[in-house]
């Protein structure tokens, strides 16, 4: 049986124990900011689940990483993605070499990176322009192979469609 995971949300911006909190309208911008950060500092893997993928600046950062050799792949929402922009993004990251494809089952809505199995980024953050500019969202780096390693797990189910 899985460990199950308890965290205390602290005030935004603010870290302990190997967790960053953010909430996204405390300072519109900062959790898309704060995620092409991470991205930026993969140097082997990046793992990403996304429900809804309209942020062209997270969508670059990942076309970057692919261009410096990272392997990076994204599972998405099937229905999302016939959204003109998340289309567009998905293009362009099949271009850069980024695998991707759609989540088996009904509705995939994680929202997390999994980076260099070493830390997870997650939250109710949308890797879209509204998530980062307009709703209430939160997002959380969480330093921690353990935790990086269940969601590697996820993650692979959702690959696999498992």
């Amino acid at each position: 049986m899985r460990a199950s995971l308890a965290l205390v949300l602290l005030t935004a911006g603010c870290s302990r124990a190997g967790v960053e909190v953010y909430f996204c309208q405390a300072e519109p911008g900062t959790c898309g900011e704060v995620m092409i950060g991470q991205i930026a500092q993969a140097n082997q893997t990046i793992e990403a689940a996304s429900y809804a993928f309209t942020h062209e600046g997270i969508g670059e950062a990942l076309e970057v990483a692919a261009s410096r050799g990272v392997e990076v792949r994204l599972v998405y929402d099937n229905l999302q993605s016939s959204n003109n922009t998340m289309s567009e993004i998905l293009v362009n990251l099949r271009h850069a070499g980024v695998e991707t494809r759609p989540g088996a089952g009904s509705v995939m809505h994680h929202k997390f990176l999994v980076i260099d199995g070493r830390r997870v980024v997650a939250g109710s953050f949308n890797f879209t322009n509204a998530g980062d500019w307009v709703n209430d969202e939160n997002l959380m780096v969480m330093h921690s192979r353990g935790l990086a390693h269940e969601f590697q797990l996820e993650f692979h189910r959702l690959w696999t469609g498992g």
